[in-house]
């Protein structure tokens, strides 16, 4: 799971980035990503975004592709701080 804290009113913003030839359509075909979700929270000025991958080292091989491609200087002035990821494992139950 990835949060993505947004400035006051900039959600739709960051879905509007999410949504661009650059956004989730690279996210979905880079090696490793088995699916992606966004998530609107009851908070207006927050968006998860559910993920699975093959592993940890894929999900992490993306994130620094992303962030040597420049994806932070297009996230820095919507978001209040820097997305925060959370990696959690299925349970059997």
């Amino acid at each position: 799971m990835a949060k993505f804290p947004c400035k006051p009113g900039n959600r739709k913003e960051l879905l509007e980035v999410l949504a661009s030839e650059e956004g989730l359509t690279k996210t979905r075909a880079f090696e490793g990503c088995l699916e992606i979700v966004t998530l609107l929270d009851e908070d207006p000025d927050v968006l998860w975004l559910y993920e699975r991958w093959g592993s940890i080292d894929n999900h992490k091989a993306y994130v620094a592709w992303r962030m040597k491609t420049g994806l932070g200087d297009v996230l820095a002035p919507i978001m209040t701080g820097p997305f925060e990821v959370q990696y959690l494992t299925q349970s059997k139950v």
